[in-house]
């Protein structure tokens, strides 16, 4: 491997030739402007991975699929404006996020050869939603920088989309179109991101190649596996440039990026010049500059090594090894991490934050910033305390476990109903009580009891899935008016209904809904319920006495529907989410957190719910069509609802 060291020099460097180091001056701060289709934005930002879909591709064994999809926008930056460029959603499970996205610039997606300032083609920026102080990510590729690795630049950019505000981002360079050619002299070798991949033969095929893919040669990656199961240290130096892959792996340890390759074989790349050795390059590092504890293990983390990578591992377990690697670590702390340097930087970084960060998350940002200054204050001590008793132990178990191993546990029915719609034999589904197991504690995930509880068929009509892992960690299931999940909310497990228009958003014509519309308040009968002003009321706007309230009451409430976000008024549009083919445009609606209510003249029994169920899962899985129908559950049977699903062009159906 050849490194341009030279080329941290040249990027501050005068020349006659335009480059993108401008858009990566330290600090700097971009003005990022996008216009798009309100519609195709609020697609963009439902779209999900989701944890079922996730496992089964992780054991299907190929690299995970992308659900985000490229959509045109008008995109200006700093004053410079370019038509038909590709903006889409980026986030793996932690940084998702609904209101404010990660988000993949392309300005050559849809016209060839556009560039940004005639250099710059893509960019990305990270919402930052697992690094509130916003300055870990920039602070931790600059450690890897400083230790001579290859690493991207980063600084901020403030981001409006449609005239609305989304507040501060991380933006952060590329890696296969600026940092590889920045760093190496071959830029036409093979680059792969790692994501919850490894160099065995169970992880070796979710590996993403970013380069060369249309060769389909992965020759190099096969060569890695074969090195690293053959134990044959001499073989791993033929294919891994292992002096880099030390410093590497010692600076994840030193910053605390326990997502990257050594603590969660994940958010990390590899690249290897055509005849040459693989090298190591950080990426997704937003949950640095934080002590090491990671949930799924069943022994104290220890702060001066990770291994839960393969690679990281056997060399740990070697004796010449493990002492190369806790040398590297303290020259790191010798050589680079400099405490000084460091809080200096936290501060710039910080004070960049605070001018430009949205006023209600400055105090959030504040109080964030100084968990990052206590950690670059503490670590030397940590580390070397550690060590002073010797190298810690770490396992010799085969590796990282599986991200999903915390969930990977059996269920038990305790009570089921097996439901099937009139005339549709593909809704058949099961609606169980059913006692889980997590983290080695007993919970009991009562989705029939919640059902009856809360109106049963009338409030969600039929079931649409089986219960399923859908976020991290969580368990949902559909219906066709809305879903329950069961998840942690931070006092403890606890099974709920999923606040759907919350998530799905939208208001009158389809706009973006802040949960109040002025023009639109009901001046008749009723009582303002919740933080936005809107009224439950048996009256809409207009006056039609619509039963709204009556319903609402009879059926459970808030507990049930959650807070309105509009009063009851004519709607016209119908968002282009709502899928009930018996709708017709101009029905008086009412939108609540947990569900659309709909007045049907005429009809028996005038008040509906829309089919918010469907709506969502729609939106969240890209799938018109349900859930393959299921076999009844009996009484006492074990099932385990994390790895028990599979994909077909139907989507996600229980593999029992």
């Amino acid at each position: 491997m050849t490194l341009l060291f030279a080329a941290l020099l040249l990027a501050s460097a005068p020349s006659s030739e335009p480059n993108a180091d401008p858009f990566f001056e330290q600090g700097r701060v971009l003005e990022i402007e996008i216009a798009m289709d309100p519609h195709k934005w609020r697609e963009l930002r439902t779209q999900t991975r989701y944890f079922g879909r996730i496992a089964a591709e992780g054991r299907r064994g190929g690299p995970f699929t992308s659900p985000y999809t490229w959509f045109p926008a008008t995109v200006t930056v700093d004053g410079e404006t370019h038509e038909q460029v590709g903006v889409r959603k980026k986030g793996f499970l932690g940084s998702l996020s609904t209101d404010k996205p990660g988000l993949k610039l392309r300005f050559d997606k849809f016209v060839k050869g556009q560039a940004l300032g005639g250099v710059l083609e893509r960019m990305t920026l990270n919402n930052s939603v697992q690094d509130h102080s916003h300055i870990a990510q920039c602070m931790t590729y600059h450690v890897f920088t400083r230790a001579g690795l290859p690493a991207s630049r980063c600084n901020f950019a403030r981001v409006v989309v449609n005239g609305q505000s989304l507040g501060l981002y991380v933006h952060v360079e590329q890696i296969e179109h600026n940092v590889i050619p920045r760093w190496f002299e071959d830029d036409d070798g093979n680059l792969y991101e790692g994501a919850y991949s490894d160099f065995t033969p169970r992880s070796r095929g979710l590996f993403e190649k970013e380069t060369n893919s249309k060769e389909n040669d992965w020759s190099d990656i096969d060569a890695a596996v074969a090195a690293l199961a053959s134990r044959d240290y001499r073989a791993l130096a033929e294919v891994f440039d292992l002096d880099q892959f030390l410093k590497f792996w010692a600076l994840e340890v030193l910053t605390g990026h326990e997502g990257g390759y050594a603590g969660s074989i994940n958010d990390f790349h590899i690249y290897r010049e055509r005849g040459g050795k693989f090298v190591f390059l950080p990426w997704g590092v937003d949950t640095t500059f934080d002590s090491v504890d990671q949930p799924w293990d069943d022994f104290e983390n220890p702060q001066s090594v990770l291994a839960h990578g393969a690679l990281a591992n056997s060399l740990y377990h070697h004796p010449a090894w493990r002492a190369a690697y806790l040398a590297t670590l303290r020259a790191l702390l010798t050589d680079v991490w400099n405490e000084d340097h460091l809080l200096e930087l936290a501060d710039e970084l910080a004070a960049a934050v605070q001018a430009n960060i949205p006023p209600a998350e400055r105090m959030k940002a504040a109080a964030d910033t100084e968990r990052v200054r206590q950690f670059i204050r503490d670590r030397r001590s940590q580390i070397l305390g550690e060590l002073a008793h010797g190298p810690p132990v770490w396992p010799d178990s085969g590796y990282a476990p599986l991200w999903i191993g915390r969930f990977l546990h059996p269920a038990r029915v305790l009570e089921s109903r097996h439901v099937t719609a009139p005339g549709n034999e593909e809704l058949r589904h099961n609606i169980p009580d059913l006692q889980v197991e997590i983290d080695g504690r007993m919970h009991r995930a009562d989705f029939l009891s919640h059902y009856e509880r809360t109106g049963g068929l009338e409030r969600w009509g039929y079931p649409t899935s089986e219960v399923m892992a859908l976020d991290w960690g969580a368990l949902t299931q559909f219906y066709q008016r809305g879903a329950v999940d069961f998840h942690n909310v931070g006092q403890g497990w606890i099974l709920e209904r999923r606040l759907a228009w919350d998530y799905i958003g939208g208001g009158t014509d389809g706009a973006e809904d802040q949960g109040t519309e002025p023009d639109l308040l009901n001046p008749h009968p009723g009582r303002v319920v919740g933080p936005w002003g809107h009224k439950v009321s048996n009256y809409a706007v207009d006056g039609t006495q619509t039963g709204f309230a009556d319903f609402f009451d009879r059926l459970g409430g808030v507990e049930v529907f959650g807070y309105p976000k509009t009063d009851a008024r004519m709607d016209r549009d119908l968002p282009g989410r709502v899928r009930d083919p018996a709708t017709e445009p101009g029905f008086i609606r009412q939108y609540f957190q947990a569900a659309i209510f709909e007045y049907h003249p005429g009809d028996p029994e005038p008040v509906k719910l829309s089919l918010l169920g469907d709506t969502l899962r729609n939106l969240l899985m890209g799938m018109p069509s349900p859930f393959r129908a299921a076999a009844p559950l009996e009484k006492g049977q074990v099932l385990n609802p994390w790895a028990s699903w599979e994909y077909d062009r139907f989507g996600l159906y229980s593999s029992r």
